[in-house]
């Protein structure tokens, strides 16, 4: 069996451990595999109203302390594509920030006006994978004793 048009030439300028997204086979839909990889690793105020003070990341967890200086609400984008399943919770301030889907499917935290505290995000595994993982080890513990 013969292709009835040849193959075109082709060449991939990601390296996939590196960049840490292989081919973006799971990159939400839409999303520039290119303006990812030349982005910032820091997040990125949008509005030039709210001071960042610390930023951590590990894996997909992120943590941040912030400062808003103005009267309306900010915005501020994080190197983090948005997921489902992502969690928000801020401490040390009356009023929450919110989470939702910005530039290029990165997640866009909505800060309050004169907010001033820390913020995580991290990713919630959901109670089905979860479930779905005892049900797994169990079928493989049954299958082994009946053996």
């Amino acid at each position: 069996m013969q292709n009835k048009k040849p193959l075109s030439e082709f060449t991939v300028d990601i390296d996939p451990v590196a960049d840490g997204v292989a081919g973006g086979e799971y990159l939400p839909q839409g999303t520039n595999l290119e303006s990812l990889l030349n982005s910032d690793a820091a997040p990125s105020d949008i509005t030039g109203e709210v001071e960042v003070l610390t930023y951590e990341r590990k894996g997909t967890s992120v943590s941040l302390s912030i400062h808003s200086h103005s009267d309306e609400q900010q915005t501020i984008l994080l190197p983090l594509l948005y997921y489902r399943n992502y969690v928000l919770t801020s401490e040390e301030s009356s009023e929450s920030c919110e989470m939702q889907v910005g530039d290029n499917n990165r997640t866009e935290l909505v800060i309050p006006p004169h907010f001033e505290g820390t913020v995580q995000v991290y990713y919630s595994v959901p109670m089905v994978w979860r479930v779905a993982s005892l049900v797994s080890f169990a079928t493989f513990v049954a299958l082994m004793l009946s053996f």
